[in-house]
């Protein structure tokens, strides 16, 4: 049920089930995912999910359960940007302990990932997101300001990468297009998006494992 609410960009549970936030009606990271290609993945996945044990099995559903509440956390940006990083740190669990990757540090972890699955990354947006999650976590400060009406700042990194700058209030939704390519690697899917970049707000398509990418574009 998650790996189908994963797919649709939907918050999906059984209908007798506590809700505690609202919940959006529309898919919530704008990606096209055709009918086969629902069942190739959802085929697919289960066969590796399946091959785990229990622990990792567990930590694959509240990965997916975190990644579908993450959009419930819309009224404040730093808000929906926690929840998207705990769905990382849920990426990088599973990364490390079936996958086989090592041990990095903290800030090292989603190069780490990326690198291994191929994925595009841009260093400097990467170092940005550990930044704001280590500032937001241990100093209460959310591009390196007060969390009150952070939505309307603008975070200047002009000190730590030249001519770079970071609005905080697309960091959420940049992340979770990432999130997005990590869980359907994590879940043995390889990279299915496009376009590449993650850092972009148009509108992704999900391919098969055996399409190529200039069929898509």
């Amino acid at each position: 049920m998650y790996a189908l609410g994963y797919l649709e960009g939907l918050w999906l549970q059984f209908h007798d089930w506590w809700v505690d936030r609202p919940v959006p009606a529309d898919s919530t990271h704008g990606a096209f995912v055709r009918e086969d290609v629902i069942a190739d993945f959802l085929s697919r996945s289960l066969q590796v999910w399946m091959q785990w044990n229990a622990k990792s099995q567990r930590q694959a559903i509240h990965m997916l359960y975190m990644h579908a509440r993450a959009p419930s956390y819309f009224r404040w940006d730093w808000e929906q940007f926690l929840m998207e990083y705990i769905t990382a740190d849920a990426c990088w669990r599973l990364a490390r302990d079936v996958w086989g990757l090592k041990n990095v540090p903290h800030g090292g972890r989603l190069h780490a990932m990326c690198d291994h699955w191929g994925l595009e990354k841009d260093t400097k947006l990467l170092d940005a997101f550990v930044r704001l999650r280590n500032e937001l976590v241990h100093q209460g400060l959310w591009g390196g300001r007060s969390i009150t009406g952070s939505a309307f700042q603008v975070y200047d990194w002009e000190k730590e990468f030249p001519g770079e700058r970071l609005k905080p209030h697309r960091a959420p939704q940049w992340l979770r297009h990432l999130n997005v390519q990590l869980i359907a690697a994590v879940l043995g899917y390889g990279r299915p998006h496009l376009p590449r970049e993650w850092w972009t707000l148009t509108r992704q398509y999900f391919r098969s494992l055996g399409e190529q990418d200039e069929k898509i574009r």
